[in-house]
């Protein structure tokens, strides 16, 4: 975690307390520095709507800001993410790989960013459908 995430207690010496004779006690300022969430990821691949054809798919995405340290990655069958594949909130590149889509089925698919923040907004969610048919012929 970035120093400017976590709260920090600064020593300032040589100041007066109010309520002191001593010109050398020492005064405590406790203060908690604010960090931005993690943007939401732009999707790259697959576009929306794109008929794919492997049956292992790796999802892209731009990088978000600032500082992100990973990504959840959510990939259900219907559009509330209700039926969802096992989410990944470990994924440290902008890419994922997603292993035993179905033929002639469509997926829906966002992403996060996590920073010292925290979890930042989910993408835009995006759908595709495997399509083994696409490439035949």
């Amino acid at each position: 975690m970035p120093p400017s995430a976590s709260k920090a207690l600064v020593l300032i010496s040589n100041l007066r307390h109010p309520n002191s004779a001593s010109a050398r006690q020492l005064c405590f300022l406790r203060f908690h520095l604010v960090y931005r969430c993690g943007s939401n990821p732009s999707l790259i691949y697959p576009a929306p709507d794109q008929s794919v054809y492997p049956e292992n798919l790796k999802l892209y995405w731009h990088k978000s800001i600032p500082d992100v340290d990973r990504y959840w990655v959510d990939v259900a069958v219907d559009q509330a993410f209700n039926f969802a594949l096992p989410p990944d909130s470990m994924v440290t590149d902008t890419t994922k790989t997603i292993t035993g889509l179905e033929n002639n089925k469509s997926y829906y698919w966002r992403v996060r960013a996590h920073n010292a923040g925290g979890w930042g907004p989910y993408s835009d969610v995006r759908k595709f459908t495997r399509d083994i048919t696409s490439v035949e012929g």
